[in-house]
């Protein structure tokens, strides 16, 4: 039976005003391991993921239906690096990684392109998707086919990840946001988001902090995210480039000097537990290889 494996980053989008269009790949995986099976079967998933709605065997058949090819089953073994509902790409990396899986299992060789198609096919959008399968910062636009671009990041970057203890579905943190923006709240993010590559691949700081700054749905988030006031307060104050990762939970901040923020970080008087990780961007991506006997 062919045996595969994949090992897919954790990603971060928006970072602020890039809503829906920017993302960046961080060093905390999850792993997959999958071998060729007559059924689907999982191996160390929680019980409510450990059936055929899973994300990883839904992409496969994706794009098995798309490529009209038999189903092929496979028994699937994660190792969870990444926490899930935490705006961190949890699904992203099942999502990728089963989009990989069904291609290896029916002997395909889509390229780089076809991958995000299928990919943001199922994500609806590619802010996610993009840097996990490319790594770096990624910016995409998606319109007749989906324009991805890889940017470069200042090797002087820290990226923090403020993790609580508590989700926030990806559902709740969209219905949180107004049907409706202001040509102004447009623009303020627009001018931002353009100008985020750049800064991150001149390590400015005082930039960042400044480019952070969200209009479009950060404000309507937070509320949903407790503690974050406090730490959005404390990113005004020191001048901290700050935002939520993805759709929240977690929090992100910028830095050159991550062991003193994570010691300042620790200071500010919050109700729940926050877990704060300092990680440096993964520049390869998603990497799979077939395991030998």
């Amino acid at each position: 039976m062919k045996k595969f494996k994949v090992k897919v980053p954790a990603t971060t989008a928006n970072l602020g005003p890039g809503f829906d269009c920017l993302g960046l790949a961080l060093q905390m995986y999850n792993e997959f391991a999958f071998e060729q099976s007559e059924k689907f079967e999982f191996v160390n998933f929680q019980d409510k993921y450990a059936n055929e709605n899973n994300l990883v065997v839904k992409s496969a058949k994706h794009v098995y239906q798309s490529k009209k090819v038999p189903v092929i089953p496979f028994k699937v073994k994660i190792k969870e690096g990444v926490p899930t509902s935490r705006g961190l790409g949890s699904s992203a990396t099942c999502v990728v990684a089963g989009v990989l899986a069904a291609n290896y299992f029916m002997e395909s060789n889509l390229t780089e392109k076809e991958i995000i198609q299928y990919c943001t096919e199922l994500e609806g959008h590619p802010d996610n998707i993009a840097p996990a399968i490319m790594g770096s910062l990624v910016s995409s636009v998606v319109s007749d086919e989906i324009i991805c671009v890889k940017h470069d990041i200042s090797p002087e970057l820290f990226f923090v990840v403020a993790v609580p203890d508590f989700t926030l579905s990806t559902k709740q943190a969209r219905g949180a946001l107004p049907k409706k923006l202001s040509y102004s709240k447009a623009i303020h993010n627009m001018a931002r988001a353009i100008n985020i590559p750049h800064a991150l691949a001149t390590g400015n700081l005082d930039m960042l902090f400044t480019l952070l700054d969200d209009k479009m749905h950060e404000p309507f988030r937070m509320p949903l995210i407790e503690d974050s006031v406090k730490f959005k307060n404390f990113s005004l104050r020191t001048r901290t480039p700050f935002c939520i990762s993805g759709s929240g939970s977690t929090l992100l901040f910028i830095t050159k000097e991550p062991d003193l923020l994570i010691k300042e970080l620790k200071r500010v008087p919050v109700i729940k537990t926050w877990r704060f990780t300092a990680l440096v961007p993964d520049t390869t991506g998603a990497v799979a290889k077939e395991i030998k006997r």
